[in-house]
């Protein structure tokens, strides 16, 4: 994700002029991940969990598929994403397609974690007790191709 910034960066300078709300663009870029251990120190051993990927630089896609085991896919329905003001900046004062984005960024999705359908509200509701905002992007399917699709189209709102 940050070869994608500099690149921007570098070809679109006036970038740096733009605001996330009230704050300067490269602030915004720069703030820290979210360290994730401490909310899920007490739940990684669940059988709830049935995996996580930390969704950094090469996107949904490329860290989700490392989880996946064979004869399985994940089906990420986009229009559920919902997309942080930062990329929102990016897309549309950087004019980074959409793909780009997709394929090199989290997206505002720092955290997948994959749990059985039976327990999706309760580990939702865990996350949210934690202070960790969480929400359904997609499901787990049966399919040979074992990779990432998706569907729908992001929702870039104003």
């Amino acid at each position: 994700g940050y070869s994608l910034i500099r690149k921007l960066i570098a070809d679109k300078p006036s970038i740096l002029k733009a605001k996330v709300g009230k704050e300067p663009f490269i602030d915004a870029v720069l703030r820290p991940h979210t360290a994730y251990y401490p909310y899920l120190k007490d739940i990684l051993d669940s059988p709830k969990v049935r995996g996580l990927a930390h969704i950094t630089g090469d996107g949904i896609c490329g860290n989700l598929e490392r989880i996946l085991p064979g004869g399985l896919s994940a089906l990420v329905d986009l229009k559920t994403i919902e997309v942080l003001p930062l990329f929102k900046v990016i897309k549309e004062v950087g004019g980074t397609p959409e793909e780009d984005m997709i394929n090199n960024l989290n997206m505002g999705v720092g955290m997948i974690m994959v749990t059985a359908p039976a327990q999706e509200i309760a580990m939702i509701q865990y996350l949210e007790n934690k202070g960790i905002h969480s929400y359904h992007i997609g499901e787990i399917i049966n399919d040979e191709d074992n990779t990432v699709k998706f569907s729908g189209k992001l929702n870039w709102g104003k």
